[in-house]
């Protein structure tokens, strides 16, 4: 979890607050960090979109993507993968080193999650309607946790310690229940997959709050946050709510094949 206000330093690209007061403060960070957020998730929906119809222009057949599609698709998102974390780390870096804020390195991460995002919407199964109430569901989450995290009084220190304990029990239980996905049938497979998703939702929401916490905490220090620590914010509600955005769209997919 980044925390703008340990990494950045003092830099000359932040100003003193002075009397400026600090509900404006808050406001100002809260409205740019929202506000860079939705770009981002526009973004990506609009890659996401234009990269599945490619595929499905390209290699659909009968409404499936023949195997040179998958071939396609697998070598794809490998590479996405690669790209993005290199991107990743340069937009972190940039940010907290540079005045100019890293708006190429935003947009490209975004962009890269858009081609993950195409792959799930090409999923035999899963529909604009599963999409939209996928959306939907996300941005009730997400905005009821970010409420409750930006107007607590205390440091949500417990949320993001609940939410690391509960990463850590996914990472050792794919582990120890490995042998699911080898031996187990398909309802043994089916109700991991479910607990897991629920748990990562859980834990990521825990996450959001935390972040609206951190987000108010930053605009209340004694610097006038910059484009840099917005983008930062930005970048960190972004990847939570993707996260929660397609572990609730699995749920939903997970639900309509088992019915």
């Amino acid at each position: 979890m980044i925390d703008p206000i340990e990494s950045m330093g003092t830099g000359e690209e932040q100003i003193s607050l002075g009397p400026v007061p600090a509900k404006k403060a808050e406001s100002k960070l809260l409205a740019k960090s929202i506000g860079f957020m939705a770009i981002a998730l526009l973004v990506t929906g609009v890659v996401g979109f234009l990269f599945a119809f490619l595929m499905a222009t390209l290699f659909g057949q009968g409404g499936y993507i023949n195997d040179t599609g998958y071939v396609v698709l697998m070598i794809t998102l490998v590479a996405s993968l690669v790209v993005s974390v290199i991107v990743s780390f340069t937009f972190t870096k940039n940010a907290m080193t540079r005045t100019k804020a890293p708006w190429v390195s935003f947009l490209l991460y975004s962009a890269l999650e858009g081609i993950f995002f195409g792959s799930f919407i090409i999923i035999p199964g899963v529909d604009f309607s599963m999409i939209g109430e996928a959306f939907g569901i996300t941005a009730l989450a997400f905005g009821a946790c970010f409420l409750i995290g930006y107007f607590s009084k205390g440091e949500m220190k417990i949320a993001l310690f609940v939410a690391m304990a509960l990463f850590m029990g996914v990472g050792v239980s794919s582990i120890i229940f490995l042998p699911i996905y080898f031996f187990g049938g398909y309802d043994a497979i089916y109700l991991y997959s479910y607990i897991v998703s629920v748990v990562i939702v859980v834990a990521v929401s825990l996450l959001v709050a935390f972040e609206a916490r951190n987000i108010k905490k930053l605009a209340s220090s004694s610097l006038l946050t910059s484009n840099n620590i917005a983008l930062l914010c930005a970048m960190d509600l972004y990847c939570s709510f993707m996260m929660i955005f397609t572990r609730i769209l699995y749920i939903l997919l997970l639900s309509r094949r088992r019915n």
